[in-house]
Formats: structure tokens, C-alpha cells, sequence
């Protein structure tokens, strides 16, 4: 059996995912860039990152409000040109900019106006798919958001190379074409006036639902333990394992190989299995692949170990996502989609917490909890998404 097209109604969606979060990797590196050039240090750095992920933890609830009144496509319109306008205004202040502080600001702006764009997209492509077809589009959509996070990165660094504000530039284009991309999915499902009967807290819906509660609990769990892994391993490589850095940085861009490739092989089997045992087998996988990292300093046999672990990590984030649209369909998708996020989001600023605490007692301790952390979020989700009916 095979899994059925996207239909044509979904390629704007699918275009607007992939070029935002082409925008996004490409800022967020240029923010690094720009901030570390003017003299900016580690605080000034993490704040940066802080700034670009905290605002989809707590901005779930407005961007639920503002996609029920004006629908997903009102959301997106409202995120990007919101980065338009953030944009224009940042140009010329980096160009006379001597504190790093001032790109701290403007990654908090660029951070509430993401949750936005991405809830919307999320919402828009349940509501612009064929029911039969919503995990094959997210597939689709994953592939491109994965070559988008890998090319983001390169183009930033090879432009700042040549002018120090060119990555700004780049990324102003990318954000009027992701407008293009909302104002051409002016076919997308409107919002309906709300039933009273139907009138439930995001959260008393998301409890119902024993998939988004088990996807949920796992997601938020999993990411503690990928921030746990990200804090530890750039010490542990370069500190205990002594990888020389441009093996360290090719052993990062083999993560995203991964990722591809699993989102590749998701399109292939997405007809035959379901989403989330999908996820939790990539799980289990990631997991064993960074437990076998902490038990090694063979650079060939890590080296191995990153390219399992990205294919997990595809793996994972293709399945659940896909498992998330499916079942969050129906009355609540705007609120359970984005209360979802912020909830899974949450995980990662405490994972980093984690990682500082166990990188003082050793980096490959870190790892090895991480790895053993995300295997057990596969457990929990295996066993709590099982008793689903019809799961």
C-alpha cells in the first residue's frame, strides 16, 4: 500500500515550513555571529539562544487565541511580517551596533514572532492535507526543514565571511518569500465559529487524548535529554576524546546527514507503519548511539555513532510530529497543537541545566545518561501510545 500524494493545496505549506526554517538557522547563526564580533562572550551567547526558544514556551496560549480568530494563515502572516519588520529595523542598527547586548533584544523579537510561523504551519498542514496523506506531507515537510537547518548555517558563515551584515540581508529575502508562501495558501480551511458544547481547555483536551498525552510527556522528557547530550558533547569530543576540531566539525554536519536520511526512509515505510512506533523505535536507537559514544574514544567507531544518532533523531522528531497532527485533529487542534510545543520545548532549557551538572562530574557521564534518558522516553512512548485504541 502506498502512501497517498500531497495534495497541490499543501505545497505553499510545505514551502512556507521549509524556507522559514531556512530563515530561522540562517539568523540564528548571523545573531551568534554578529553578537561574538562585537565583543560579545559564553553569557551573552546562551542568552542569545535562550531568546530564540523560550518565547514558544510561553507564547502557546496567544498563538492558539490569534489562529482561532484569524486561522492558521492569519497566525503565519502575523510571524512573518513581524521578522520583516524586525529585520528592517536590524539592518541598520547592526551596521553601527558596538554592544553584543543589542542582538540579545532582537533574538527575543525574532523568538515571539517563531512560535507563530510554526504552530501555523503545524495547524495548516492537517488543514490543507487529505486525511489520508497528513504523515507523508509532514515527511515531506521535515526533509526540507532539515536540508533548510543544514544550509541556514553555511550560508550564514560564508556571507558574514564576506560583509558582516550580508547574512541579514540574506535572511530579509528569505522572510518576503515566506510571506509569499502565506498569502498562497489563501485556500487553507477558515476558522469556524466554536461550538459551546465544544468549548474545552487546551489542556483538559490534551489530557483526553491518550496519544498527545503520551507524544507529549515523552517529547518534553526526550528533549531534557538533548539538551542534556548538546551541553556535554562539544566537551566531551574535544576535551576527553581530543577530536581535532574539523573532525568535530564534520562529525556535527553527519547529524544532519541523519536526519535526512531518516526522513527519507519515514517517507518509504509512513504508509505501512504508524507514526509513533516509528518514533519510538528511532528513539531507542538514538539512545543506544549515544550510550555506545560514552563508552568509546574511537574517533572512527563516534563518528558511526553521530551518523546513528541522526538518524534516530530524524526518526524521532518525523514520527511524532506526524503522530501529533493525526491525532490533535478535530476541535482543539490550534490549542492542543500549541500548547504541545510549548510543553515539548520546555525540556530543553532544563536539559541544559542538566548537562552543566553532570558535564562538572565528567562529559561522558552526560552522555551516558543522556543516552540512557532518551531510550526510556521511547519506552514511555511505546507503552503509553500501545494502549491507544486502534493504535
Amino acid at each position: 500500500m502506498s502512501a497517498p500524494a500531497i495534495s497541490r493545496r499543501a505545497v505553499p505549506v510545505v514551502a512556507l515550513g521549509t524556507v522559514s526554517r531556512l530563515e530561522f538557522s540562517l539568523r540564528a547563526t548571523a545573531l551568534m555571529l554578529l553578537a561574538v564580533s562585537a565583543g560579545g562572550g559564553a553569557v551573552t551567547t546562551a542568552l542569545i539562544g535562550a531568546g530564540a526558544v523560550l518565547p514558544t514556551v510561553l507564547m502557546g496560549p496567544a498563538v492558539a487565541r490569534v489562529a482561532d480568530r484569524y486561522g492558521a494563515r492569519g497566525a503565519a502572516l502575523c510571524g512573518t511580517v513581524t521578522n520583516i519588520v524586525l529585520y528592517a529595523v536590524l539592518i541598520p542598527v547592526a551596521l553601527g551596533a558596538r554592544s553584543a547586548w543589542v542582538y540579545w533584544a532582537f533574538s527575543i523579537g525574532f523568538g515571539v514572532a517563531r512560535p507563530f510561523v510554526d504552530n501555523a504551519v503545524n495547524i495548516l498542514i492537517v488543514e490543507t492535507s487529505r486525511a489520508g496523506a497528513i504523515e507523508r506531507t509532514n515527511g515531506v515537510l521535515s526533509t526540507g526543514q532539515s536540508l533548510g537547518g543544514i544550509a541556514g548555517p553555511a550560508l550564514a558563515g560564508t556571507l558574514f565571511a564576506w560583509l558582516r551584515v550580508s547574512p541579514l540581508f540574506a535572511a530579509i529575502v528569505f522572510a518576503v518569500i515566506a510571506l509569499a508562501c502565506v498569502l498562497c495558501t489563501a485556500g487553507a480551511t477558515r476558522p469556524e465559529r466554536t461550538q459551546a458544547r465544544e468549548v474545552e481547555s487546551s489542556w483538559r483536551l490534551l489530557r483526553a487524548n491518550r496519544m498527545t498525552l503520551a507524544l507529549s510527556i515523552s517529547g518534553c522528557l526526550s528533549n531534557v535529554f538533548a539538551g542534556c547530550y548538546s551541553a556535554v558533547i562539544p566537551l566531551y569530543l574535544l576535551k576527553i576524546v581530543q577530536m581535532p576540531p574539523q573532525v568535530y566539525g564534520a562529525n556535527s554536519s553527519i547529524v544532519s546527514v541523519g536526519v535526512v536520511l531518516a526522513n527519507a526512509a519515514y517517507l518509504l515505510v509512513v504508509a505501512r507503519v504508524p507514526s509513533w512506533r516509528i518514533a519510538a523505535f528511532a528513539g531507542a536507537l538514538s539512545g543506544m548511539a549515544m550510550i555506545a559514544m560514552s563508552t568509546t574514544r574511537a574517533v572512527p567507531l563516534l563518528l558511526v555513532c553521530t551518523g546513528v544518532y541522526g538518524i534516530g533523531l530524524g526518526g524521532w522528531n518525523s514520527g511524532t510530529s506526524s503522530a501529533l497532527l493525526r491525532s490533535a485533529r478535530g476541535p482543539g487542534l490550534h490549542g492542543i497543537t500549541t500548547l504541545y510545543r510549548s510543553i515539548v520545548f520546555a525540556g530543553a532549557p532544563l536539559g541544559s541545566g542538566l548537562g552543566a551538572l553532570l558535564g562538572s562530574l565528567g562529559p561522558g557521564w552526560g552522555v551516558l545518561v543522556a543516552g540512557a534518558g532518551t531510550a526510556a522516553c521511547a519506552v514511555v512512548l511505546a507503552t503509553m501510545a500501545g494502549g491507544e485504541a486502534g493504535a
